[in-house]
């Protein structure tokens, strides 16, 4: 990724807290987003800048989510929520006027692009559509020139879109460029007939200002069937999040490899989309590669964003709602809110110790339910655990 774009990194991750409650219903308050902290500080419980990135050691086995489910409470249903949107399905494409098609993560190799989507009515259910381009004309469908698509990706979250035209150009569209092309694909769904389902989508970068200039970048999308555009996410803006794969029951997480290189689509209440603009990158903002660290709290983070507590014991459910306000901390500094009632340190597998009486959402579980997750005493960091969340504090 060119320089400049580095350096709005850099900035993201020393910014004042200034950006979470814009991006996110589970913000601490809007003025609250990665801290700039100094080099150390030892005065609280869980002191923050003791290790920086690569030098912080975790336990990279926590990065292996379980697929089994012993508690008995996995419904898909419930499961999905939170990871892409705050709540609900609002993320997912409407056919006949219901949401039923949730759309995760583009997938590039070298037969094609796929667009990876979930089924509303069988959340276990993902498929790969092949995508096509086009130039837009106006009209969703209507005659335009094809193209050839050769990558749908985002480097960071800066989504571009790789083509070929007719004369053999290619051409990587990015930014206010996107507003001219037309991503085309079919769902096939046995369930409503025979014949594929086409949609058609359409991308606007939302421009850079106030206290986002910069964090992630934002996109609009707009769908449709025929003739109509909708909003996507339920008008929400959109983050892109190139290099992985986000799974949307379990939070899971899988990276590119050599054939196959994977882009993320949230809508920015969801907690992919809010993890990032809370400062937590999965890569060095000063160099754009990946930091294991920076990995394993961004992974951290979207198990804490939607109080999924129980994710390594088989209950991957959300136990919070739209609204819910937490502090947030992490051994890095990224964030160092003051815990006056920590409720978990966390994980990519979810709580590694839990306070019932501290959890944001008591009416959500039961408290003395916590499926053998231990209390937070002592409250300290370990190689599991090096970020903590707690109920916002005036």
């Amino acid at each position: 990724m060119e320089k400049r774009k580095w350096l709005g990194w850099v900035m993201t991750v020393l910014m004042a807290a200034g950006s979470s409650g814009c991006f996110s219903s589970e913000a601490r308050r809007q003025d609250s987003g990665p801290s700039q902290p100094p080099p150390q500080d030892s005065s609280e419980p869980l002191p923050v800048g003791t290790c920086r990135g690569d030098d912080c050691e975790v336990d990279r086995s926590a990065l292996a989510l379980p697929v089994h489910c012993p508690t008995g409470q996995c419904d898909p249903d419930a499961n999905g929520q939170g990871i892409f949107i705050a709540g609900g399905w609002g993320y997912c494409l409407r056919y006949m006027g219901s949401l039923a098609y949730c759309p995760e993560a583009f997938a590039n190799s070298p037969e094609g692009v796929v667009l990876k989507v979930r089924y509303r009515s069988n959340p276990t259910r993902l498929v790969d559509t092949r995508v096509g381009i086009r130039r837009r004309s106006g009209t969703p469908g209507s005659s335009a020139d094809a193209l050839e698509l050769l990558s749908v990706s985002s480097e960071g979250t800066e989504l571009v879109i790789r083509y070929r035209t007719r004369d053999r150009q290619e051409v990587a569209a990015r930014g206010a460029d996107l507003a001219g092309l037309e991503l085309t694909f079919s769902i096939d769904d046995p369930d409503i007939g025979d014949i594929p389902q086409p949609y058609h989508l359409r991308v606007e970068a939302v421009p850079r200002e106030g206290t986002a200039a910069t964090g992630p970048s934002r996109y609009k999308l707009f769908y449709a069937t025929t003739t109509a555009w909708q909003p996507h996410c339920d008008g929400e803006p959109v983050t892109f999040l190139g290099g992985r794969q986000v799974d949307g029951l379990r939070a899971s997480v899988v990276l590119n490899s050599a054939n196959l290189s994977l882009t993320t689509l949230s809508c920015e209440s969801g907690a992919v989309a809010t993890c990032l603009a809370w400062g937590y990158l999965p890569w060095n903002p000063s160099t754009g590669r990946d930091d294991p660290t920076r990995d394993y709290l961004f992974r951290s983070c979207m198990q804490a964003k939607r109080a999924a507590y129980f994710v390594g014991q088989g209950d991957p459910r959300s136990y919070t709602r739209s609204g819910t306000l937490i502090d947030k901390r992490d051994q890095l500094g990224i964030n160092r809110d003051r815990l006056a009632r920590p409720e978990a340190i966390w994980s990519p597998q979810g709580a590694v110790c839990l306070n019932p009486e501290n959890l944001r959402r008591p009416e959500l579980h039961a408290a003395a339910n916590t499926h053998g997750l231990r209390p937070c005493t002592p409250l300290e960091w370990s190689r599991r655990g090096k970020l903590a969340t707690g109920p916002a504090t005036p």
